[in-house]
C-alpha cells in the first residue's frame, strides 16, 4: 500500500453537515458515489490522476453539490476525507 493511500485510510473520518457545510460553500466538498471507493478517489486527486477524476465527474459519480444539497440542514454522520482544497464526502451514515 502506497504511504498516501496509507495515510487517506487513516484519516477518513466522520462529521455532521454542519461542519461540511462551509466547504460546499467554497467549492471544495465533493460528493463521492457509493459504487466508488472515497480512498481511491482521494488518492487519484492526490495523485493527479486527472483523466480519472474527469471520467468520474462525466459519469455524475463524482460531483459538487446542488443548492438544494446545500439547504439540506442534515446531521446525521457524513464519511469524509481531505485532499486539500478539497474535502470528499459520502453519507449520511444511519444510526
Amino acid at each position: 500500500m502506497s504511504d498516501l493511500r496509507t495515510r487517506l485510510s487513516e484519516e477518513v473520518g466522520l462529521a455532521p453537515w454542519s461542519m461540511l457545510r462551509s466547504h460546499a460553500e467554497r467549492g471544495g466538498l465533493l460528493f463521492v458515489d457509493p459504487s466508488l471507493d472515497l480512498v481511491e478517489v482521494a488518492l487519484a486527486v492526490g495523485e493527479d490522476r486527472s483523466e480519472d477524476v474527469a471520467t468520474w465527474m462525466a459519469k455524475d459519480l463524482l460531483s459538487r453539490p446542488t443548492a438544494e444539497q446545500m439547504a439540506a440542514d442534515d446531521d446525521r454522520d457524513w464519511t469524509f476525507v481531505i485532499v486539500q482544497p478539497f474535502v470528499f464526502v459520502r453519507g449520511p451514515q444511519i444510526s
